[in-house]
């Protein structure tokens, strides 16, 4: 039986079933746009603690208050456009959990594309030891995703995860031990406290233009790291510092692979062939953008 309340956003003293906070938290977000009912949907999981499976059993009986409470406030938090993966803490990537914050990125389907040109290069490599470099590691969802995808195909990896934030470093060691990954964490701005070279260096540098990232969705502005979004005015800078040192840190015939904005593959062409690399190449993500540059070292 339910008892009158002012509002849903305000203090829980009615009951709700399970589907009632779900049809009232998508009514909530709805302005948010297409991923309103799946959001509100996720969130309930969240605040109930429950499966997918346990709620479609339990949705039309009364949630706990402590439900209630926690999901009225992630509602409020995500209508205020915090992400969804930030409220929830974590994030699916290649198939693998990854904890996350306001500290990094939040890993996107876009960069899976990253992850297999990666894998695709060491197939092709032919080694079954490979020394790996993932610069502006983050979450560090690129270099620990290579890590466990190549032991699955029999290729021993020896990763260095680098970052200058010692936040987002944080967040990535996090990640590497609850994954059971061996890394080394290094906090380096780019390659300036890093030594030796590697079989490749992989990376997700901030490459958005500094004067688009006001124009970004809110969810991104206001809530991910600009730290990790401004590539400067081009949206160029760290791609132009990485190549003026790559050279000493890859060997014979080591590959670069990066993350690139859906404009930037001519620039990236470019800066590859000027810095001695062959076999350049774009590829595209799944949507059909230019999403990933490679090129081979040659010197």
């Amino acid at each position: 039986m339910k008892t009158h309340t002012a509002g849903f956003l305000g203090v829980c003293i009615m009951s709700y079933t399970y589907i009632d906070l779900y049809n009232m938290g998508r009514k909530k977000l709805k302005f948010i746009g297409d991923d309103s009912a799946f959001d509100a949907r996720e969130l309930l999981l969240f605040a109930a603690d429950i499966p997918l499976n346990k709620y479609i059993a339990l949705a039309g009986q009364e949630a706990p208050y402590s439900v209630c409470e926690k999901y009225k406030e992630l509602i409020k938090k995500r209508s205020e456009r915090v992400p969804l993966q930030q409220l929830m803490g974590r994030c699916d990537f290649f198939g693998y959990e990854f904890k996350i914050n306001e500290d990094v990125l939040i890993p996107r389907i876009d960069t899976e594309t990253v992850i297999e040109t990666c894998l695709d290069a060491a197939e092709k490599s032919g080694k079954n030891h490979l020394k790996i470099l993932d610069l502006c590691t983050g979450s560090g969802c690129i270099g620990i995703t290579l890590f466990l995808e190549l032991k699955k195909m029999g290729i021993e990896p020896d990763l260095t995860l680098s970052d200058i934030s010692e936040k987002a470093l944080i967040v990535a060691k996090e990640n590497a031990s609850h994954l059971g990954v061996d890394a080394k964490i290094e906090k380096s701005d780019l390659f300036c406290s890093l030594n030796g070279s590697y079989d490749m260096i992989v990376s997700n540098p901030p490459y958005i233009k500094s004067d688009e990232i006001e124009g970004l969705m809110p969810e991104v502005f206001r809530h991910e790291p600009h730290l990790a979004l401004d590539g400067g005015a081009d949206g160029l800078l760290f791609y132009r510092k990485i190549f003026k040192d790559i050279g000493s840190y890859l060997v014979h015939g080591g590959v670069f692979i990066t993350e690139i904005g859906y404009d930037e593959g001519e620039s990236l062409i470019k800066l590859y062939k000027n810095n001695g690399f062959s076999d350049v190449k774009i590829i595209k993500d799944l949507s059909g953008n230019d999403r990933v540059a490679f090129g081979k070292a040659d010197r």
